[in-house]
């Protein structure tokens, strides 16, 4: 077995890309992000078991931790 598969880290890449520009899309349109969306449609279009199947829980706090902050940042304006 082989502990690194080219195609497999790709196709990983390519999930994250889709995630965070899904996040990015939501920020733009509502403002706002609740951690709950992150397992419900289209984020589980990419990755049916949410975040964890695509981030180790360091970049899903960091994730949330920035989703956070342009959140507060939208109430403030």
């Amino acid at each position: 077995m082989r502990l690194w598969e080219p195609g497999r880290q790709l196709h990983r890449r390519s999930s994250q890309i889709q995630f965070v520009s899904l996040i990015i899309d939501d920020l733009s349109r509502h403002g706002v992000i609740e951690a709950r969306r992150f397992y419900e449609s289209p984020f589980t279009d990419v990755s049916s078991q949410g975040p964890e199947r695509l981030f180790s829980s360091a970049e899903i706090d960091r994730i949330l931790q920035v989703s956070n902050q342009v959140s507060l940042n939208a109430d403030v304006a």
